[in-house]
């Protein structure tokens, strides 16, 4: 199989700006990597530009084909949501038949790309990487004709499906579950309908900039009855397969940034402090660990450090980190479904934990708590993929789809999605409040745009 076709670009390494000159083309798809601090290495080095999408799969993970070398650079970009990770775990569940409204995205959406401009965010050095001369050509091409102009945006809030008091009834159910030792864990969530127009990519550039975190994503989903879009940023990296390296890294606890640095000192020392969120996360890293064993090496399976807090624009949240070698013949769609829908935002035991989701939550999530990504098999793609370590690697690299809005084009009708973790000593009117906080990123993008206006 001949190897990808990579031209450098002499651009800004800036993957919004290079999105924006493609604004126009349909299937638009942007994974901008927004690092947080001084991350590793390799931590969201990339960011990936593409549009024009000419296949698509609706598998867990697309297959392998001619032409997919990928190495540090994708053929694949997608999101997939929630319940088709559900769907592998037990045919049978709690609501059986679901007869909750249906999800604008039921089904993985993948897409794949003739060519992908790439961002090096550790070299500066911007490529288009595509399938032939041709196709890196007429990316080239679509790049030098579009347009740079931003567009407008509005975002509206809708009353909410259900008084807030309904989710407080909805923890107290958990907990009694909880008390009769049905699980130990549920993660449980707020549906908040939107109404969103305009400009998608607007309004993505308006969220990485609400809510910045290490994993950025839009996708417009194009089909021949439909389009829907879904973007979001993500702290917490949901499954990354790099050879035969696994690794994925819970995320779980949360409190808002303080008014000044004493309060906001204040508030990342009782969130490490906090008994209730150090179980939450010890209990998600059990059933990570759990579920990287049954693709792992026996024994490979580690924690190498311990839960550290983390900042975020508006809030600060608990993290740790599980690593894992893959076992011989494992196929990535294997992986991905022995890992996925991760604990930290199912619960434990996890399939009882979605059973109960199932049953207590009155909306099916779509693309909240599934997740975004891109696939790569194998080649180089450039002159530091050899050195790099990354020549020949299968890679799949999937964040957690949490702060994520997701609409449909034509009505305008969206969702947002904001959730918690119940454990024994939660307390329901303070899960209302976390859920609060986790959208107020959500908000100032309703009060932004209007201040825009004025």
């Amino acid at each position: 199989m001949s190897g990808p076709v990579v031209r450098l670009l002499r651009a800004a390494p800036d993957p919004l700006a290079l999105a924006r000159a493609l604004g126009g083309r349909p299937g638009l798809a942007v994974l901008a990597s927004c690092p947080v601090g001084a991350p590793r290495a390799d931590d969201a080095r990339w960011s990936f530009v593409a549009s024009d999408p000419v296949d698509a799969s609706d598998d867990l993970v697309p297959p392998a084909g001619e032409g997919d070398a990928g190495g540090p650079a994708p053929r694949w970009i997608g999101v997939v949501p929630y319940e088709a990770l559900r769907a592998g775990e037990r045919p049978a569940w709690t609501r059986a038949p679901d007869d909750r409204p249906p999800s604008p995205l039921a089904a993985p959406a993948w897409r794949r790309y003739a060519a992908v401009v790439r961002v090096d965010h550790a070299t500066g050095e911007v490529a288009v990487v595509g399938d032939d001369d041709a196709s890196v050509a007429t990316m080239v091409r679509r790049l030098s004709a579009g347009s740079s102009r931003a567009c407008d945006y509005a975002l509206r809030i809708l009353p909410p499906d259900e008084a807030p008091v309904a989710h407080v009834a909805r923890v107290r159910a958990a907990l009694e579950l909880i008390a009769e030792g049905d699980l130990y864990e549920v993660n449980l969530a707020r549906r908040i309908p939107l109404e969103v127009r305009g400009d998608a990519l607007s309004l993505f550039t308006s969220l990485l900039e609400a809510a910045p975190a290490p994993w950025g994503f839009l996708q417009v989903l194009d089909s021949s009855d439909r389009s829907s879009v879904v973007c979001g940023t993500s702290p917490e990296l949901a499954l990354s397969v790099r050879g035969r390296a696994l690794r994925t890294c819970p995320v779980k606890g949360t409190r808002p940034r303080g008014r000044d640095a004493a309060e906001d000192a204040a508030a990342a020392r009782a969130l490490e402090e906090d008994p209730k969120e150090r179980a939450e996360l010890t209990m998600a890293v059990d059933v990570h660990r759990n579920d990287l064993g049954r693709v792992a090496v026996p024994g490979s399976v580690h924690v190498p450090f311990g839960p550290r807090v983390v900042a975020g624009r508006t809030v600060w949240s608990r993290m740790t980190e599980v690593l894992a070698t893959r076992a011989p013949g494992i196929p990535l769609d294997d992986v991905a479904r022995a890992t996925l829908p991760c604990g930290s935002i199912t619960g434990a035991p996890k399939v009882r934990a979605m059973e109960v989701i199932a049953r207590l939550e009155p909306h099916r999530r779509g693309a909240y708590t599934g997740v975004f990504g891109w696939v790569g098999r194998g080649g180089r793609h450039g002159p530091h993929d050899a050195h790099d370590g990354w020549e020949g690697l299968e890679r799949l690299e999937l964040a957690m789809a949490i702060r994520t809005l997701q609409w449909d084009s034509a009505s305008g009708e969206g969702a947002y999605f904001a959730g918690g973790g119940i454990v024994a000593d939660s307390v329901p009117e303070r899960e209302l409040e976390e859920t609060r906080w986790k959208a107020a990123q959500l908000v100032a993008l309703e009060v932004g745009r209007a201040a825009d206006s004025r």
